[in-house]
């Protein structure tokens, strides 16, 4: 995670950490059925040249889309259990 916690004028265009989620939110989103597109999508990412190595990258079972949270405004966020 990115440290927020810096008041310097340089870190106000860094990256914001997203807020972290709750146990309960966790168990929410996990006991629902994945995304497919998005599974699709880390699949292909994670075979791309471009992006290394293939087997570096690990194979995702499951990816879930994790819902936006009221003043988060970053990046769309995904929840990824690798296969083991």
């Amino acid at each position: 995670m990115i440290d927020d916690d810096s008041s310097s004028d340089e870190d106000e265009n860094e990256p914001k950490s997203p807020p972290p989620l709750s146990n309960e939110e966790l168990e929410t989103l996990t006991g629902g059925p994945g995304d497919e597109e998005l599974s699709r999508s880390y699949g292909k990412i994670r075979g791309c040249p471009c992006h290394g190595k293939q087997d570096v990258a690990p194979v995702a079972s499951q990816v879930w889309e994790v819902p936006r949270k009221d003043g988060y405004t970053g990046p769309r966020l995904a929840l990824v259990q690798v296969e083991a």
